[in-house]
């Protein structure tokens, strides 16, 4: 059975609710109160240029949070997982030996067993 993901119909309804609803302010100012100027061309062009700036605006910083968020999340999920730290040392010098790190791991843990 395939998991049908369900359309969030909030988005798409908000977009059409900002871009609609100036059209219907314009539409009451110049027909329903017929005493109050529809306005001018450079009027309603500095009018859209800032609403849909503010738009834009707003949807940029919405999409930072969410990646900021996410971020933080994978931050403390790597914050809590158990690792395992391995320091590795090239060119041992031990009695003037230069001697290759398995030789000294393998040395080490004879060392242990065995000589304690």
């Amino acid at each position: 059975m395939k998991n049908k993901k369900k359309y969030n119909w909030f988005w798409p309804t908000l977009a059409l609710v900002a871009v609609i609803s100036p059209f219907l302010i314009q539409v009451l100012m110049t027909s329903l109160l017929a005493n109050v100027p529809g306005g001018s061309n450079d009027g309603w062009l500095g009018f859209w240029g800032g609403y849909l700036g503010a738009i834009i605006s707003i949807v940029g910083v919405y999409q930072a949070i969410k990646v900021q968020h996410q971020d933080n999340k994978d931050e403390i999920v790597a914050s809590n997982r158990p690792f395992l730290s391995c320091i590795t040392q090239y060119g041992v010098k031990v009695n003037d030996w230069f001697i290759i790190p398995a030789l000294v791991l393998i040395l080490t843990v004879f060392m242990e067993i065995f000589l304690d």
